[in-house]
């Protein structure tokens, strides 16, 4: 139901019965600490008191005065009948007290222009502290607005405080995003063959000739790189637990043997040259994330947002890189189980390795209970010493 003001009512020639007046409660406004109340009427949401002037809000936000809208000014109701009524007391308790004393006498030590005076005095000190509480109760409510408007400034520095943190934030995260593609397009490893093959030549002689060697760029770095590292799991020493199914009867001796065949993958093939910067930044990305002021939920999403660029061939050297001491052991694993970077790593090509899927998933679970290994200089990596692993 359309509710209308006094003035609208009347400004329109509308019939209907006005439900409130904009002067009654622009008066309220004044009575009050507040400086603006809300308002249902015809087209109007708010009436504001500014400096003692009326303003009106408007439902299309247009502001505009108690004039512009009636035409008419707005009367302030001032005090002055109290001083009024204050000097007609005092002359009516003199013009009594005057003729009292008239009647008994004491016309002549007594001074009725001097009695007036006083009344007079006494009344303008009456009236002098009511206009000081009446600017008091102004001050106060001065202070009032001032305390709301320093509310709101403060509460807008923070908001835009907060959009620069997170613009500064993102600059940062997508430059790294943006050098990890660039690290990965820059990715370059020559593999030496020391081998020899025969090779038959044009007169059909059978001749002998040195292997060449291969190389490999970009993206084709990483998949040569797992296929290298697979070899080497592949060992004879690494036979008995080919069969998928079965368990090591010593898993603190297939750790030791997984140790040294990423060793000889990673150093002496030359793989540590190629992949540590790759390494390095990829660790420094989640770390990135993770000392953020953040929250949990913004973290995750960004942290989704580089796990999605990461291939299978990434996620199969990285999971081998997070279980080796003194490389991804212990900071870039507690990360990776942090922010569930393998959580579409597909196992298939270590079906055939069970002992390896124990050993990171009892490193992973070890990593969850210290958060404090990024913050450590050189802390000590996680170990499968304080797990009891039977054999089966």
């Amino acid at each position: 139901m359309t509710t209308y003001s006094k003035e609208y009512c009347e400004s329109h020639k509308i019939a209907s019965q006005p439900s409130f007046s904009i002067e009654e409660e622009f008066q309220k406004l004044k009575e009050d600490t507040r400086f603006k109340i809300k308002c249902d009427g015809y087209g109007i949401i708010e009436i504001i008191n500014r400096d003692n002037d009326c303003l009106l809000i408007l439902k299309d936000g247009k502001e505009i005065s108690y004039e512009e809208l009636t035409n008419k000014s707005l009367v302030k109701k001032e005090t002055y009948w109290r001083l009024i009524l204050l000097i007609i007391g005092v002359l009516i308790a003199w013009a009594i007290t005057v003729s009292i004393l008239k009647c008994i006498g004491y016309t002549e030590q007594f001074s009725g222009v001097d009695s007036l005076f006083s009344g007079l005095a006494l009344a303008a000190i009456i009236y002098t502290i009511f206009l000081q509480k009446k600017e008091l109760k102004l001050q106060r409510k001065d202070l009032k607005l001032t305390r709301d408007e320093l509310k709101l400034t403060r509460n807008e520095f923070s908001t835009q405080n907060e959009t620069l943190k997170q613009q500064r934030f993102e600059n940062t995260f997508f430059q790294m995003l943006t050098l990890h593609h660039e690290i990965v397009d820059k990715l370059v490893y020559t593999k030496i063959n020391n081998g020899v093959y025969p090779q038959r030549s044009s007169g059909g002689e059978l001749t002998v000739e040195k292997e060449k060697n291969e190389d490999f760029e970009k993206r084709e770095v990483l998949k040569h790189a797992k296929e290298n590292l697979i070899q080497k799991l592949k060992s004879p020493s690494n036979e008995k637990n080919r069969e998928k199914g079965s368990f090591s009867d010593d898993i603190y001796s297939a750790y030791k043997k997984l140790q040294s065949d990423y060793e000889s993958f990673f150093d002496k093939d030359g793989f540590e040259y190629v992949l540590s910067h790759y390494f390095r930044n990829l660790y420094h990305i989640f770390k990135y994330i993770h000392l953020s002021n953040l929250e949990d939920d913004e973290k995750k999403f960004y942290a989704s947002l580089v796990r999605a660029q990461i291939s299978p061939d990434e996620l199969f050297i990285i999971y081998y890189n997070v279980m080796i001491p003194g490389l991804g052991n212990p900071k870039f694993l507690y990360l990776v189980e942090e922010y569930q970077i393998m959580e579409n790593f597909n196992e298939t090509p270590i079906d055939e390795f069970n002992d390896h899927t124990e050993i990171f998933e009892i490193l992973s679970k070890e990593s969850k209970h210290h958060p404090e290994v990024l913050k450590e200089k050189e802390p000590e990596p996680f170990n499968l010493s304080n797990h009891n692993v039977q054999a089966e």
